[in-house]
């Protein structure tokens, strides 16, 4: 899927995961979500909705946007409009 939002939630959840040396089934214990999701988020076949990002990010101890490795193009942080601002010269 190469999704440049759900590739580096994935790479990161594989990591947070091997290094805690749990399985998936650990995981979803616990995290609450379905052995299926998580295989699923790993493979990047789809991406996590909120709820599972959030469960997942909670059973790690770290915080959601920590899920995210690389700072993702096109996306504006909040309070920020997607026009140039045009300076008189």
């Amino acid at each position: 899927m190469n999704d440049p939002v759900t590739a580096p939630f994935a790479a990161s959840l594989r990591r947070l995961r091997r290094e805690r040396r749990w399985s998936q089934r650990d995981l979803a214990a616990e995290s609450g979500v379905s052995i299926a999701t998580i295989s699923t988020i790993e493979r990047e076949l789809h991406g996590p909705g909120l709820r599972a990002a959030i469960l997942l990010a909670r059973a790690f101890g770290v915080r959601l946007d920590a899920m995210c490795e690389k700072p993702v193009e096109g996306l504006m942080r909040a309070g920020e409009s997607g026009r140039q601002i045009r300076r008189p010269s």
